[in-house]
């Protein structure tokens, strides 16, 4: 990226959205930017051990094609985890 590029994004966006635009374009790993995602939510910092252990939607969808012949018991799994997460006091 050129400087005068970086500028450009550094004047338009803030300084947390500028960063994860270039760490976008220089890394491009979808796994480690979307912990950058969760990491800074408006500037405010969350606990990054509950980032790593929260899933997605794109998580399950992943898990259901690398299970395949067991989806059943990989959807069990799931809203079991899902179902203790929702009972939880956190």
């Amino acid at each position: 990226m050129s400087e005068l590029q970086s500028t450009h994004i550094a004047e338009e966006r803030p300084i947390v959205e500028s960063y994860i635009v270039t760490l976008k374009e220089a890394t491009n790993t979808e796994r480690h930017l979307k912990w950058m995602d969760k990491l800074w939510i408006g500037m405010k910092v969350i606990d990054p051990v509950s980032a790593m252990w929260e899933r997605t939607l794109s998580d399950l969808i992943r898990g259901l094609r690398a299970n395949k012949g067991d989806e059943s018991q990989f959807i069990a799994k799931a809203v079991d985890e899902i179902r203790t997460e929702v009972k939880s006091k956190d």
